[in-house]
């Protein structure tokens, strides 16, 4: 290997080509980068702003459409062998044929509704991993038409205030004609115009849970339809558990995350419901 000849760089490479290119830009002399960044201000002083320029239909608009789901699991093992991956065996003969000590949660089942009342379940073939690819999968292709429906009744006005702003800090010479400031300013309307394109997926306790466990296949999934986009995915971690996930215009949350801690059951009862109604269940995991 060819080393930087610069004390104190650590710089090497095997092609003698890379390292001259390396040399013509290294030394010793440290440099500073110098870059100005504006945050901009609390988007709730631009609201009235976007509705002045009729790219909103009032201050209180708001995107109540949302959906939430919920996984059950059943407690398998981790590497299942070759007779209970068969997939031919359906998830009851799998199930049946496994032993009482296996601890490992592998999701069986997704239930899905909306906040307008639409109910979907989704159901894993057998014990095959490529059948919790295939039921994730269809889950989400679900939810991605979902939102396209979701997207279609956004009033039209939306759609054009993200197109204007987007020309303003996107187009080369537009972006020219605005300060920095300007354009941070620009950029919180933007941003609060793109939220309103997101479907919102709420679990409860689905940051250690749900969608922990759901996260590899989910990633997948997503993965198939956005392809070398990658950069598009949105992760928010806390320690080994997800925030939130966020790609192709989906958004997946954990709501405990927007509530004082509680029950499920309390939850139902400080907004007028039936705490009986809404409590967690009890499911058999060890099925």
């Amino acid at each position: 290997d060819f080393r930087c000849p610069t004390k104190n760089c650590a710089y090497s490479h095997e092609r003698k080509v890379y390292m001259d290119r390396h040399i013509k830009k290294c030394t010793r002399k440290r440099k500073r980068i110098v870059k100005q960044v504006i945050r901009g201000g609390n988007i709730n002083d631009y609201i009235e702003e976007i509705v002045a320029e009729k790219f909103l239909p009032s201050v209180s608009f708001s995107q109540d459409f949302y959906c939430t789901y919920d996984i059950e699991c059943l407690m398998t093992n981790g590497g299942l062998s070759p007779a209970l991956a068969d997939p031919d065996r359906s998830l009851a003969d799998s199930l049946a044929a496994m032993s009482i000590d296996d601890q490992f949660h592998n999701v069986a089942t997704i239930a899905n509704m909306t906040s307008s009342g639409e109910m979907k379940g989704f159901v894993r073939k057998n014990m095959n991993y490529e059948s919790l690819i295939v039921m994730v999968g269809e889950y989400v292709k679900y939810l991605l038409v979902t939102r396209q429906d979701m997207v279609k009744k956004l009033p039209v006005e939306i759609h054009h205030g993200i197109e204007y702003y987007s020309f303003q800090l996107y187009d080369k010479e537009e972006r020219q004609k605005f300060t920095i400031e300007e354009r941070a300013r620009i950029r919180k309307k933007l941003f609060y115009l793109r939220d309103f394109l997101k479907l919102k997926i709420y679990s409860w306790c689905g940051e250690s849970y749900d969608l922990r466990i759901l996260y590899p296949s989910l990633a997948y999934a997503l993965y198939g339809f956005i392809g070398k986009q990658s950069s598009k995915i949105n992760i928010i971690k806390r320690g080994a558990t997800y925030m939130m996930f966020e790609a192709a215009g989906l958004s997946f949350r954990d709501f405990k995350n927007y509530t004082a801690p509680m029950s499920l059951a309390a939850l139902a009862k400080s907004n007028g419901l039936c705490p009986k109604e809404f409590s967690k269940g009890q499911f058999p995991y060890e099925w």
